[in-house]
């Protein structure tokens, strides 16, 4: 009998202790794959880490060397990843490391948290990059025009000005191409420019400053897009693609509507609510503009 009982004290025995060795010793889950929206950015702007699965950066701790990323500035995102906002701390060449405290498993990548006025001077970020990553509301309807002026509420000095010949330009459509049907095209070669509206779109002192734009917009498709090239060879900066989606302004942080005052020239200009989310083929970096007719 005694045998018996001290044999049960034990079996409980271990079984407390395999059950606190289970939560005291959590499974790790691997860190999985991961990818960033940028490797460079300043500090209090965000950047997207992806990862397949999204859900394996749940419980990671994510940091710029020394400076830890609060559980307030992140935002998961389903089934894509992490945003996530640049603590104000960091600084320079470092790395953004991605750990799980309760195990030994850990992703680093080199990263640079620059000044914002980086990117202001640096002919390789030329459009205005935004503090926040944008997840889009898209819009199918397109403005009676796009003609005129798209300005950026970053740094609104900064436009794409687009001009307003149509045409119909000839495409192949795959299986269809046989049948020679025709799309229509915005064209806005020689009509369109890259500009500062401050400067009378001609400041020599602005990289962005008349740089001519060639594009087009095809109204079948879904969601709606404009395809364009900025070509600022003239200032040794080459040739950036761009793909534009028309986007509902009031579902960002971006609401403009009513009057907005162009920064640096002191006067209104009406917007009409329209607004498009414009991303970088080169960098992958988004901007926003918002059509201002009165430019």
């Amino acid at each position: 009998m005694k045998n018996a009982l001290t044999f049960a004290c034990s079996v409980v025995f271990i079984a407390a202790v395999a059950f606190l060795s289970s939560n005291c010793n959590p499974k790790c889950d691997p860190v999985g794959s991961i990818s960033l929206s940028s490797n460079n950015n300043p500090a209090e702007y965000e950047i997207l880490i992806k990862a397949t699965p999204a859900t394996s950066l749940l419980g990671k701790t994510i940091s710029f060397g020394d400076a830890v990323v609060a559980d307030s500035a992140k935002k998961f995102v389903e089934n894509v990843g992490m945003v996530v906002k640049i603590p104000k701390n960091a600084a320079g060449s470092t790395k953004l490391k991605i750990q799980d405290l309760d195990c030994s498993d850990e992703v680093a990548f080199d990263f640079i948290v620059n000044s914002k006025d980086f990117y202001l001077k640096n002919p390789n970020f030329v459009s205005p990059i935004m503090p926040d990553i944008i997840f889009p509301t898209l819009v199918n309807v397109f403005p009676p025009s796009i003609a005129k002026a798209w300005a950026s509420p970053i740094n609104s000095d900064y436009c794409f000005w687009f001009g307003t010949t149509l045409d119909s330009i000839l495409i192949e459509t795959g299986a269809t191409a046989a049948l020679n049907k025709y799309k229509k095209f915005f064209t806005l070669k020689d009509k369109s420019f890259e500009k500062t509206t401050c400067g009378f779109g001609s400041d020599p002192n602005k990289i962005y400053a008349l740089n001519p734009i060639y594009g087009y917009y095809d109204t079948t498709l879904v969601p709606r897009k404009i395809f364009f090239t900025v070509d600022r060879s003239s200032k040794g900066a080459g040739i950036e693609e761009y793909i534009a989606e028309f986007i509902d302004m009031k579902a960002t942080n971006y609401n403009k509507t009513g009057l907005i005052k162009v920064l640096n020239c002191s006067v209104e200009h009406n917007a009409t609510g329209h607004m498009l989310l414009v991303t970088s083929k080169k960098t992958g970096r988004q901007t926003l503009v918002f059509q201002a007719l009165s430019l």
